[in-house]
């Protein structure tokens, strides 16, 4: 029920409509945990995920997924279940109550946030989807996101785009500039006239997510280095020495 976020989602006259659009324009309702959307021949992939220093993830984590899948339940039917649910939360004593309201095909301590479901359910028209107002609100999206694009600090951008892609992507200078709605040769001199580099801000956010996971966080030093965006340990290992000169620990 998140305003015109909320009201567009339900007036989606189809599923793609609705899952197209909440990836497009989340960010107007959620400032910082990743989110992604893949789709391929035979399945969608809807992808989130929160830090662990985030304070109380698991409502979060729940609360999230649970409204996705009863949105889509709203157009397809609430008999209607994902093929598979992947949860980062630890598994709770009782999971009967998670299985009954996300799919009995779920997964718990995952490393990343997933709502997967066959990508012929893309095709399926809501039975209270309206267009036109779909539409209408899709526009008034667009407005507040532009207008939250042009009112954000361009460095603010690209650090939160750095620090919400670390985790399952290269982030590149490519990558970043699409996010932020400019060239990359445009990016890469804004970046220079404030004296930083793509490679300085994405190393800087890694050794700062890096020091708070340490500090806060009983991890494993592997999946602190894949949350750093490192795909390897060693990798991880030597960044961490470049840092503090000596492994981490």
């Amino acid at each position: 029920d998140a305003g015109i976020f909320g009201l567009a989602f339900i007036n989606a006259p189809t599923v793609g409509h609705a899952v197209y659009f909440y990836e497009q324009y989340l960010h107007l309702i959620v400032d910082s945990p990743f989110h992604d959307l893949a789709v391929d021949e035979k399945q969608v992939t809807v992808s989130w995920s929160y830090w662990p220093i985030i304070p109380a993830v698991n409502q979060f984590v729940d609360f999230r997924a649970i409204l996705f899948c009863r949105v889509l339940r709203r157009i397809v039917g609430n008999d209607w279940y994902p093929s598979s649910v992947r949860l980062i939360r630890a598994a709770p004593r009782d999971p009967r109550l998670h299985r009954k309201l996300l799919s009995p095909q779920i997964e718990f301590a995952a490393r990343m946030n997933c709502v997967i479901f066959p990508s012929s359910l893309m095709q399926v028209k809501s039975p209270n989807g309206d267009p036109r107002i779909f539409d209408f609100l899709v526009q008034a999206c667009a407005r507040e996101s532009e207008q939250l694009r042009k009112s954000s600090d361009l460095l603010h951008n690209v650090e939160h785009h750095i620090m919400s892609g670390l985790p399952t992507r290269s982030v590149s200078l490519e990558w970043v500039a699409a996010k932020v709605n400019v060239s990359e040769r445009t990016l890469q001199r804004k970046l220079k006239s404030r004296q930083v580099t793509m490679e300085s801000q994405t190393d800087a956010i890694r050794r700062q997510l890096s020091d708070q996971l340490l500090t806060e966080q009983k991890l494993p030093m592997e999946e602190i280095g894949f949350l750093c965006g490192y795909s390897s340990f060693p990798a991880y290992s030597r960044a961490a020495k470049r840092w503090d000169g000596e492994g981490p620990a």
